[in-house]
């Protein structure tokens, strides 16, 4: 049953907001008079428990402002609200509008465009089947690091036990592309 209170007051905020708004202020109308009644019945001149059930109470209008904003969708309608008021900005000065949604669009194209090169550069796994298993060998001389002679990579096909494949290198960029040597995997 609570959830059937909760959709339809959601549903009377939204759309019936100023009946919401005046069966409010009538309630709130009515707690003032039934206080001031209360006052006059205590011996008080009319004015002054009328008076005195206003300073009791509070201001009305703080009170209506405190209830509107803790009324369920109170969010989705100030943001509704929001949005229209920046439509009719915008309408105003179509050259300012056309700018911004320009510089926006510019914005959101270039962010992808770097999220592309960083993707594909840095963050897309390599095109090899099992790319963690992949190996790097240099050969030291004279304690310099070199790298693996052809003659050396033909030594090291021998070894079928220790290594699936190999394949040389050189320089000092490297672009891993292409796909597995055996052909069944995808790049």
């Amino acid at each position: 049953m609570r959830i059937v209170h909760q959709s339809v007051a959601l549903f009377r905020t939204l759309f019936r907001s100023a009946q919401v708004d005046a069966d409010l202020a009538e309630e709130m109308r009515f707690h003032v008079e039934r206080e001031t009644e209360a006052n006059i019945a205590r011996g008080m001149s009319p004015a002054a428990a009328r008076r005195a059930a206003r300073l009791a109470f509070g201001s009305l209008d703080t009170a209506q402002e405190t209830s509107r904003d803790e009324r369920p969708g109170a969010g989705m309608r100030q943001m509704l609200r929001d949005l229209r008021f920046g439509v009719r900005l915008l309408a105003k000065s179509p050259i300012f509008a056309i700018t911004a949604i320009a510089i926006v669009a510019l914005g959101i194209g270039a962010a992808t465009a770097i999220f592309s090169v960083v993707y594909g550069v840095m963050l897309r796994p390599l095109p090899f089947r099992e790319p963690e298993r992949l190996v790097s060998i240099w050969l030291t001389r004279n304690g310099a690091r070199n790298f693996p002679a052809a003659a050396d990579a033909i030594e090291l096909r021998q070894l079928r036990g220790v290594f699936e494949d190999v394949a040389l290198f050189e320089g000092a960029n490297l672009n891993l592309v292409g796909g597995c040597a055996q052909g069944d995997c995808e790049p």
